[in-house]
């Protein structure tokens, strides 16, 4: 393998994303009285909104929904996947689904995180609901205009390969497409690792790898070894026995944190900026190196040491605050209607945040 090209949505599709959060803005204004989420989802349940157009079909165009569409209107399958993200890898897998995008938030402790910086962080909070709603409107719309229409599943070996791909290409895709005027961005190189691990070391050595930009605590690291080993135990029991060795699982890691950077450039009089980051992380791991972790991460004690080999790259988002706060008026009435809850309500379910003390900078912002 010689890049990390990810298929990128076209035209058609992106109309289709674009087309779909319009309407559910128009229904959105419509009921603003929603407020918990049985009650956001029977809205959606009932509401038989048209389906975007399909190819062929002008923009603007009339049109009923598309053959090979699962019952139940779009938008409760999106109020489905939306609520489906805020379980544990377990119960998603449980359900054959490839489990949504791993999110790891870097949180100072509570007396450094106020003031401009309290908010900030609030703002990557509900980038997370916006980014997970985009993905989930991405995922559907690529999947009908395949003729698939339902997930792929991890279960199934013919799916399971496509069901990873889905969930790692669509976040991708909501970042740097529907999502970018959001942000600000820089992308790192393609970067390849290969190595090869004493069994106990394999944790250690991939967390050091795609952490080596944060400085990091043990207590931090303890707590990504629980997030890698409680995904592993999620989806190791899943094989891909018949999967060929030149293939690859894909896989999306974010990192949210909220840095203190001094914008003053004398270190003996500093001035923080707390900027909103999402780091976007895009791995590939071949099928190979992916069947000997699973083992081992599963208890395989014929497992002494891992020949690992991925190819990744790391996306650096700061977010446009202003912007955000924008939009937000819009955007907590879409997330109202289809999950019940504000975007940084939300965005707080699919998060379990990490205090990390050398996210504190020397003085506590005032």
């Amino acid at each position: 393998m010689d890049s990390l090209a990810v298929p990128l949505v076209n035209l058609e599709v992106a109309h289709g994303v674009a087309s779909q959060v319009e309407q559910l803005a128009q229904h959105a204004d419509a009921h603003t009285s929603i407020s918990d989420e049985a009650a956001a989802k029977s809205v959606l349940a009932a509401s038989a909104l048209p389906a975007v157009p399909p190819s062929g079909a002008p923009s603007g165009a009339a049109t009923t929904d598309p053959p090979n569409v699962p019952s139940g209107d779009k938008f409760a399958e999106l109020a489905n996947m939306m609520m489906e993200a805020t379980k544990p890898p377990a119960d998603q897998a449980a359900a054959g689904h490839a489990p949504a995008s791993t999110v790891v938030s870097l949180k100072p402790d509570d007396s450094y995180l106020k003031g401009n910086r309290l908010t900030n962080w609030n703002a990557n909070q509900g980038m997370l609901s916006l980014a997970q709603l985009y993905s989930g409107i991405v995922d559907i719309t690529n999947r009908q205009k395949r003729g698939h229409p339902d997930p792929y599943k991890i279960t199934v070996e013919s799916e399971a390969l496509q069901a990873y791909a889905d969930q790692a290409d669509s976040g991708y895709n909501a970042m740097i497409g529907p999502l970018a005027g959001f942000y600000i961005f820089s992308e790192g190189a393609l970067q390849t690792f290969k190595k090869t691990f004493d069994r106990a070391q394999f944790h250690l050595g991939f967390l050091g790898e795609l952490f080596k930009g944060f400085d990091l605590s043990d207590g931090t690291v303890k707590a990504l070894d629980s997030v890698l080993t409680n995904f592993a135990s999620a989806v190791g029991q899943y094989k891909f026995e018949q999967i060929s060795e030149g293939k690859t699982i894909n896989r999306a890691v974010k990192i949210n944190n909220v840095p203190a950077v001094n914008i003053s450039g004398n270190d003996n009089d500093p001035l923080y900026a707390y900027p909103a980051v999402t780091t976007f992380i895009y791995m590939k791991v071949t099928a190979k190196a992916w069947k000997t972790v699973m083992s081992k991460m599963q208890g395989g004690a014929e497992v002494e040491h891992i020949d690992f080999e991925m190819y990744w790259t790391a996306t650096k988002c700061t977010l446009n605050t202003d912007w955000y706060n924008t939009t937000k008026p819009k955007f907590d009435k879409i997330s109202q209607l289809v999950t019940g809850k504000n975007l940084e309500a939300f965005g707080a379910m699919l998060d379990n945040p990490i205090t990390e003390p050398k996210q504190n900078e020397s003085q506590p912002p005032s």
